[in-house]
Order: C-alpha cells, then sequence, then structure tokens
C-alpha cells in the first residue's frame, strides 16, 4: 500500500474516534432532554439521533478529503483506472527497452561489417601498391633492355661499315692486280685473307643480326606483357578505385546509419527515462482532464535542405518547436508559460540528468551538415491531457523524393455495374488498405496520430471519379496518379485516370 492509502486510513481512525467522541456527548445532550420521534420512546430517539450525526460526520470527513486531496480523490474515482495506466506503462517500458537492446544489436552489427569492410579496403591498397610496384619494376627492365638494343645496333652498324670498307679494299686490290699484273700467288693470298675476313665477318654479321632479332623479340615481347600489365594494372587500378569509391560510400552511409541508430538510442534512452517517470509519478497525477494528444501523435514536421549550417539548423529547431507549441495551444493543451509544447529536462537510464537545452542542442548537431534534405518531426514524447505542458519527442529523417509528378502510384479495378455507394465503398476500402500502405512502404512518412495521415482526397473529386465509373459501363481501371513532386515528409495529392 503507497502513502496515500496510509494517509486515508488515518484520516478514517481519527474521524471515527471523534465521531465516537461527539456522539455520545449528543446522545447524552439529547438523553437528558427525553425528546421523543413519534411513538419512539426517548433512548431509541437518542440512539438514532447519535447514529445519523456519525454517518453525517463520516460522510463529512470523506468529501473534506475527497474536495481538498487530490491523490484521496484519484484513488476513489480511479484506483483501478490508474493501475491499468500503470500496468500499460509498464508494458510500454518494457517494448521500449527491446527495441533499445534490438537497436543496440543493430549497432553492434553495423560496427563489425564496417570493421570487415575497412581490413577489404586496405587488402585492395595493398593490391595496388603491389601492382605498381610490380609495374616500376618492369619499367626498369624494359628500359635496360632498350639500352642494350641500341649498344648492339652500334656494334652492328660499325661491323657493316669494316664489311664495306673491306669491300672497297679488295675491289681496289682487284683493279691493281688487273692494271699491274701482279704475281697470282700474292693475289690468291691475298684472296684468301680477304676470303677468310669475309667470312669471319659473316658470320659475325649473322650471329649480330640473330641477336638482334632475339632483341627485338625481346623487345616486342616485353612491350607486350608492359602493354599487358599496364592494362592489368589499370583494370586493377579502377577495380580498386570502384572499390575504395563503393566502401568510402558504404563506409559513409553505415556512418550515416550509425548516427542515426545513435540518434534513436538516445531518444529511446530519452522515452524509457520519460516513461519511467511518468510511471513514478503516475499514481499521484490527476488524469480527470481530456485527453488532447496520445504518445506519438505528431504535432508539426518541418523539411529542411541539405548542407544546413549550426546556426541554420538552430533556426530550424526553433521554428519547429514554435509550430507544435502553436498547434498544441489550438488543441487545448499549455499550462500557462508562453510555450505550450518543448523539450522537457529528464534523466538517462543511470539517472544522471539531461537538461532541455541539451537535448536541443543535440537535435541541432543531427540536422547540420546532413548530404540530403531532411524533415523534422516533433511528436507528444507522453500523453498529454487539457491545461497540461506538451513534452516532445523530435526526430530527423531523411527526406527523398519519392513520386515524381503524373507517376502511376497503384490501379484499382471496379465494377461498373455496382451501385455508387458501393463504388465509393470499394475506392474507399482501396486507398485505406492498399493504396496508403504502398504509399507508405516506398517511402512516404505518415503523420501518426492524424486522422489523414498522408493525404486528405477531396470529396468533389472522388464523388466525380465515381460517376465517371458509373458511366463507363464495364470493368474500370483506376489509376492513383501522383498530382506533383512528392518528397517522403510531403502531404500526398493525387489525381485519377480512367482506363
Amino acid at each position: 500500500m503507497n502513502l496515500v492509502g496510509w494517509l486515508f486510513i488515518a484520516a478514517l481512525v481519527v474521524v471515527g474516534g471523534l465521531v465516537a467522541y461527539w456522539g455520545d456527548q449528543i446522545g447524552r445532550h439529547f438523553g437528558k432532554k427525553r425528546l421523543t420521534f413519534k411513538r419512539l420512546r426517548p433512548r431509541h430517539t437518542a440512539a438514532i439521533i447519535t447514529g445519523l450525526f456519525g454517518a453525517l460526520a463520516t460522510s463529512l470527513a470523506i468529501a473534506g478529503l475527497f474536495l481538498f486531496s487530490e491523490p484521496v480523490r484519484v484513488w476513489i474515482v480511479e484506483g483501478n483506472a490508474a493501475r491499468e495506466r500503470l500496468a500499460q506503462v509498464e508494458r510500454t517500458l518494457g517494448k521500449a527497452e527491446d527495441e533499445l537492446g534490438q537497436r543496440s544489436r543493430e549497432l553492434d552489427s553495423t560496427r563489425k561489417s564496417l570493421a570487415s569492410e575497412r581490413v577489404n579496403l586496405d587488402r585492395q591498397k595493398a593490391l595496388v601498391t603491389k601492382s605498381q610496384s610490380d609495374l616500376a619494376s618492369l619499367r626498369s627492365q624494359s628500359s635496360r633492355l632498350r639500352r642494350e638494343t641500341a649498344a648492339l645496333s652500334k656494334n652492328l652498324r660499325t661491323v657493316v661499315t669494316n664489311l664495306r670498307r673491306l669491300s672497297g679494299e679488295y675491289r681496289k686490290l682487284l683493279a691493281d692486280f688487273d692494271s699491274t699484273k701482279v704475281n697470282n700467288q700474292q693475289f690468291q693470298k691475298v684472296n684468301k685473307e680477304i676470303s677468310d675476313q669475309n667470312l669471319i665477318l659473316a658470320d659475325e654479321l649473322l650471329a649480330a643480326e640473330r641477336r638482334l632479332k632475339e632483341l627485338e623479340t625481346s623487345a616486342r615481347q616485353l612491350e607486350t606483357d608492359i602493354a599487358t600489365l599496364s592494362t592489368q594494372l589499370d583494370s586493377t587500378t579502377q577495380a580498386a578505385r570502384t572499390d575504395i569509391e563503393r566502401l568510402n560510400k558504404e563506409k559513409a552511409s553505415a556512418q550515416a546509419e550509425l548516427n542515426q541508430a545513435k540518434g534513436d538510442l538516445t531518444e529511446a534512452q530519452q522515452q524509457v527515462a520519460a516513461l519511467r517517470q511518468f510511471r513514478d509519478s503516475a499514481t499521484a497525477a490527476s488524469r480527470t482532464r481530456r485527453l488532447v494528444f496520445q504518445r506519438g501523435y505528431e504535432l508539426a514536421r518541418l523539411p529542411v535542405s541539405q548542407g544546413m549550417s549550426l546556426a541554420e539548423a538552430r533556426a530550424s529547431m526553433l521554428a519547429l518547436v514554435e509550430r507544435a507549441s502553436a498547434y498544441a495551444r489550438s488543441q487545448g493543451a499549455g499550462d500557462g508559460r508562453p510555450e505550450a509544447a518543448g523539450f522537457v529536462d529528464l534523466s538517462d537510464p543511470q539517472g544522471n540528468p539531461v537538461p532541455a537545452a541539451m537535448q536541443f542542442d543535440a537535435f541541432v548537431e543531427r540536422a547540420a551538415g546532413r548530404r540530403e534534405p531532411q524533415v523534422l518531426i516533433a511528436a507528444a514524447l507522453l500523453n498529454a491531457f487539457e491545461g497540461e505542458f506538451v513534452p516532445l519527442a523530435v526526430t530527423v529523417r531523411p527526406n527523398p523524393r519519392v513520386y515524381g509528378r503524373g507517376q502511376v502510384i497503384s490501379e484499382a479495378r471496379i465494377d461498373s455495374r455496382k451501385p455508387e455507394d458501393v463504388i465509393l465503398a470499394e475506392l474507399s476500402k482501396f486507398v485505406q488498405e492498399q493504396l496508403g500502405p504502398k504509399a507508405i512502404r516506398d517511402g512516404l512518412i505518415p503523420a501518426t496520430g492524424r486522422p489523414e495521415p498522408l493525404g486528405e482526397i477531396s470529396s468533389e473529386a472522388v464523388l466525380a471519379l465515381v460517376r465517371q465509373i458509373k458511366a463507363s459501363g464495364m470493368i474500370a481501371r483506376v489509376q492513383f496518379i501522383a498530382a506533383e513532386d512528392t518528397r517522403a515528409a510531403d502531404r500526398l495529392k493525387l489525381q485519377f485516370r480512367l482506363r
């Protein structure tokens, strides 16, 4: 039993004692006067008056406690309801703690995946470094072979020059032989020497040509190998660059998911702490007023552009809180403060205080510097009643383009032979059960708690469509088309096309 119950019992004990004492005094007083009521004897009349006084005094005591003690009033009026709300809050707390554990496991998995990708990136970098080293070695070998080829070409040109010189000398000797008619033996000797030298030079020439061909073949093979290795290196480098770009993108995506998970974890921790505070104070809080907002009800949203500075993010966050406060005040919330909704001081799961200003600055940092358009969404952190300040929970979500102007979102088949009310009912059912869930799966962000979470279709347009379907006289294909470019946070505006 809590303090309120003990106080109530103590008050009843004290009131019972006082009633007994004053009842005895009043009974004696009226007994001495010997009053009678109809045929009752005086002592019976005094006993009845004493009983009525005791009942009246006890009723007045309970009424006084009911009027002047808010915990007693809550305990008497809605004791079972308060216990049911407490049980519901505890179940919600358990779900929030389970979700927190799931987010923590997802965060650990993301960190492991990021570590694995970093290892793969290091391997790719090592392969690129090794390929660059092999290419440098091959280029060095190519330069050395080119130098050897140049030296052999120079030697070959020298041999050819000597051969030409000896041929000239031979022709000169022949001319001298014809002119002088020298001794035939001497001529043969000279001719033999020249022939021997020619054979030697021919062998050297053939060896040089073979060596030159071998060097040319080696050079061509080397150039082919260099070209192949260059192609492979370019391909490997391009693949490595592609892998590096992909890994960088995956790293950025993982980092964004990590930041989102951290933000969601912080929000979940704050909500858990708020739920614990609400659970601790639920039995002493008055809930006799009208419920204005349920927990999670969206009060305001504000699309923002990418790459905001801290100053721009702060201004956007202030505008979001102002919109939420104005909407909350229009619905009957607010406790007399200038703002009807905003951040409140909370505590983390370890019991450390998390001031409202710190929460505001944390969301400003999350919204600043994003590489894509975002949307800021403010929702009720807890159930809010009429005349109460509404604590806010803010989320920062991506706001990509979901539908283009004229894009077909979904298609329904309607039998035009049915009555118009049946056609209208089928269209409404299709919008609620198929079109709405598909738009959410495609990326639209619904306004939680609002009567029309995705958008509103004008009744005139729907009735005109029903008349067109009825007039077609066949199985009509109704296409639902985006009337304009639509981002995730935009209200969905539809056009209809009858096929």
